[in-house]
Formats: structure tokens, C-alpha cells, sequence
């Protein structure tokens, strides 16, 4: 359990999808995981303003040639209400497209929302798959793989008119029991980002929290 009800309601829902599969696009491979069953028992417990938007068909149509699904990540966003959160989540799904057996990684935030049943997840169209060719494109790679220059880059202090400082960082291999963080030292003074990995060594920000200001300030 984590200190957000939210994000435990996540990886509960995840819990359910687990080793759901899309068997009539997998007759070729035989009989692979428990069918659909998980995935009509995960649509049950979203959060029924989600499920008067979107049919069951709707919602499987999403994982087509599903054979399973594994939670990679989640962690809580910033900028959280009562009543109502976001969690950033890593996906990684073994999958048929058109009979080719397939791995693919989805990330974005899922919304959750606190209903008379408890936290319920609310949105999931914003996790999409990664863009994991535009990084084979030239350029793009060496600063997304360095979780200081991503840092940097999201505070702006990568031009020519700004002096920024890393102070400390804390990089762990894996994000998924906790986040990495850098921590900058600005002329508007110390800021924290916190960066998730993603499974291609790829850094994102999530949170940039400024923690002292600037003397002049």
C-alpha cells in the first residue's frame, strides 16, 4: 500500500487486467491467459461516469490482440484535489498485430476520482503508446537518456542566458519502487524534478517543485 489511496486504487484495477488476453486474435498461438473475463471484470469497477461514455466493446476494442498486460510503473502526479487525482503509469503488453507476436509500452496519466465506492479510475485516454521511434531519430537520444539534462532542460536552463547548478541527484536503475530526482540550483533559486525511467532508459518529468528562493527574492 502507498500513502495515495488513489494510486492503490490503480494498482488494484491493474491487478484485475493482469493476465486478461484477447483470445480470438490468439487462436493461432492456443489458449493464452483467461480469456476476456479479467478485462469485463476490470471495465466493471471503473468509475461508472467512465463506463456511460464507453461500452464494454468500446473499452476492449482498446486492447485488440491483447495476450497480457504488466503495470510497469505508477506514481502520483502533483497538483492532486480531494476528490480527484492523477497517476502516471508504464504499461508493457504482449501483444498480436495481425498475427505477429508483439511487445509495446504505454504511458500517460490516469485519472481517478472518489465515488460512494471508493477511488475509481475516471479517464485512461490519455495512455498512449510510447513514441519509441521518433527517439531513433537523430538527436533526440543522448539528452533523453541523461537525467540531468532532461532536468535542466525542463527548468530551461539549457540556453546560453541561464546559469543553473545541479546540487544532487538521486538516480536509482529502476523507478519503479520510487522516482529519480535532480535537484538545480537556479537564479530563481532550488527546485526539485522528479524524473520517472521509463523501460528504454528514457527520463520524464513529472514534478518540478521549487523548494527555496532565490536571496534577491
Amino acid at each position: 500500500m502507498s500513502d495515495s489511496p488513489a494510486e492503490d486504487a490503480v494498482r488494484a484495477w491493474y491487478q484485475i487486467v493482469d493476465d486478461g488476453s484477447d483470445q480470438t486474435h490468439l487462436k493461432e498461438f492456443g489458449t493464452v491467459g483467461q480469456g476476456p473475463g479479467p478485462l469485463e471484470d476490470a471495465y466493471q469497477t471503473l468509475a461508472p461516469t467512465l463506463r456511460s461514455q464507453m461500452s464494454f466493446s468500446e473499452f476492449f476494442a482498446g486492447y485488440r490482440g491483447l495476450a497480457h498486460l504488466s503495470l510497469l510503473q505508477s506514481h502520483s502526479m502533483p497538483g492532486s484535489q480531494p476528490d480527484s487525482a492523477q497517476v502516471f503509469v508504464e504499461e508493457e503488453r504482449t501483444m498480436a498485430l495481425e498475427g505477429v507476436p508483439v511487445m509495446a509500452w504505454f504511458v500517460g496519466p490516469v485519472t481517478v476520482t472518489k465515488t460512494g465506492e471508493g477511488w475509481k479510475i475516471s479517464d485512461i485516454k490519455d495512455v498512449k503508446p510510447e513514441d519509441i521511434i521518433s527517439a531513433l531519430s537523430g538527436g533526440h537520444m543522448p539528452a533523453r537518456l541523461d537525467a540531468m539534462e532532461v532536468a535542466m532542460a525542463s527548468l530551461h536552463c539549457n540556453g546560453t542566458t541561464t546559469t543553473c547548478t545541479v546540487k544532487t541527484k538521486l538516480l536509482p536503475q529502476s523507478t519503479a519502487a520510487r522516482l529519480g530526482r535532480v535537484t538545480v540550483q537556479t537564479p530563481e533559486g532550488v527546485v526539485s524534478v522528479s524524473l520517472a525511467k521509463l523501460h528504454d532508459g528514457i527520463w520524464v518529468v513529472l514534478e518540478t517543485k521549487q523548494e527555496t528562493s532565490s536571496p534577491e527574492k
